[in-house]
């Protein structure tokens, strides 16, 4: 059950919690820790995107506080919003590919590179690093664990460059490094994408990691302008 729930865009984690309130019902942090193998190190972020996602709440019980699974049929409504990110997700390629057809009349030569898998993504980011300019920009529409390791790992790579490093997303992460500025909105972002210079990656974090890196100055300064509109509102 727990590969299904990893399927449906649970981490492992949040799968074996969320299966693990389900059997408890309103428990204690302790007893979620034992029956769902999960550290107290961690259950505690696993619990809050839970509660993020709809899927587990608390309440006080004799001052103490109690964690249970929301019904499963809210799992529908999880899948219903994963489907309107991807719709927005499509929305936006449409719009990407219209301005790359348009760049085929000019004297701009841009390509498009896919790169799979976490080696992939890697790649990817040392590309981004050969860039001249000093702001990296990115776009994060929810939090991901197996995101979150991998940019507290290659982030700052940028910041040892000398490059400044400005977020805007749906939540402000607890912990922001010193180095990063990140700023919260309540509207829906176009997706996972980092953009410096003339190169934008687009990355989907669903199973097996896959990034869009394309160069082009054009579709850039679109994403450039978009998120300075943002930040400066």
């Amino acid at each position: 059950m727990i590969h299904d729930l990893e399927k449906l865009g649970l981490t492992p984690g949040e799968s074996k919690v969320y299966i693990a309130l389900l059997k408890l019902g309103p428990s204690k942090v302790g007893k979620v820790v034992k029956e769902s193998g999960v550290s107290y190190s961690k259950v505690y972020d696993v619990l809050e995107r839970l509660a993020g996602k709809g899927l587990a709440s608390e309440t006080l019980m004799d001052k103490v506080k109690h964690y249970r699974a929301v019904e499963p049929f809210r799992l529908s409504e999880y899948i219903k919003k994963k489907e309107d990110e991807v719709e927005e997700q499509k929305k936006l390629l449409d719009k990407i590919m219209g301005d790359l057809q348009a760049l085929g009349s000019t004297q701009e030569k841009s390509k498009a590179e896919v790169f799979f898998g976490m080696d992939g993504l890697k790649t990817a980011h040392q590309i981004l690093l050969t860039s001249d300019e000093n702001v990296l920009r990115f776009f994060f529409p929810d939090h991901t664990e197996k995101a979150a390791t991998f940019y507290k790992r290659f982030y700052p790579k940028f910041e040892e460059k000398g490059i400044q490093i400005r977020g805007i997303g749906r939540q402000v992460p607890e912990l922001v490094p010193t180095y990063m500025k990140v700023k919260a909105v309540s509207f829906p972002v176009p997706g996972t994408i980092d953009v410096i210079g003339d190169k934008t990656l687009l990355v989907s974090w669903r199973d097996n990691p896959t990034a869009v890196l394309i160069h082009s100055k054009e579709i850039a300064d679109h994403f450039i302008n978009y998120f300075d509109s943002v930040w400066e509102a």
